[in-house]
């Protein structure tokens, strides 16, 4: 539970936020759009980007604008209707402040208790099927039901590893590939596995087949921590096990 408190209010922060924001940008490009529109100003279009790019700066420069140039025959009409996008990018804006501010405080709580309890490692290690330890999870091989082999694809730069191949050079896309509880590799091709709806989170979640089996979709890799538990790599950088325990 702390893992994806810890996890869910990092992507919050990270991504959540930063969305907002753009979206309070959208409104705040409308707001100066439609006021150099009222006032007659040239190049609308350049404040509208400007405000995508910068809010502060653009804000600020219009204000400098609006108090050095002279404004004849402002339609106060446009200038109501552009004050409305302004309060909504502002309530915007404050909304994404108070949320950057509860997720970086839950990020930091849950991440030390998580620490604590050993339910977090900030810096894992990672071990293969047979005990083997590695300094890269993307190192780690793992082995299907018939022995055959496979590795995350290399990626020069350490972005994207998006692929597993097997000793022949095929390539499995991790869009579909999965992890059993016994730890071995299984490709749903068909995309025949089924969501359990166990969980709503989406790191909690386990497929199964029609024999019950439970599976655990590989988001970014896999490996074996020092008490021999699967686990998984998600798409953040964090990681979670693959199952409660290793049965």
């Amino acid at each position: 539970m702390i893992e994806n408190i810890f996890a869910g209010s990092g992507v919050v922060a990270i991504w959540g936020v930063p969305a907002l924001r753009q979206i309070a940008g959208v409104f705040l490009a409308v707001f100066l759009y439609k006021n150099c529109k009222a006032r007659n100003y040239d190049k609308k279009w350049l404040w509208a980007l400007f405000a995508l790019i910068s809010p502060v700066l653009s804000v600020a420069g219009f204000i400098i604008k609006t108090k050095i140039s002279e404004d004849f025959g402002v339609d106060k009409d446009e200038q109501r209707s552009a004050k409305k996008y302004a309060i909504i990018s502002v309530i915007i804006y404050v909304l994404a402040l108070i949320i950057m501010v509860a997720s970086v405080i839950t990020f930091a709580v849950s991440g030390v208790i998580g620490v604590a309890n050993d339910s977090i490692e900030l810096l894992p290690h990672y071990y293969d099927s047979n005990g083997v330890e590695h300094e890269d999870y993307r190192t780690i091989p793992i082995y299907d039901k018939d022995g055959n082999e496979y590795h995350l694809d290399e990626v020069s730069d350490g972005w994207n590893c998006d692929s597993y191949y097997d000793e022949a050079g095929n390539e499995y896309s991790l869009d579909y590939c999965y992890i059993t509880q016994d730890g071995y590799f299984y490709y749903d091709e068909n995309n025949e596995l089924v969501d359990t709806k166990e969980a709503l989170w989406y790191y909690d979640k386990h497929w199964t087949d029609e024999n019950g089996n439970l599976y655990a979709h590989i988001d970014k890799g896999v490996y074996w921590d020092e008490d021999g538990n699967l686990c998984i790599v998600y798409y953040t950088g964090w990681t979670r096990l693959a199952f409660e325990q290793n049965d």
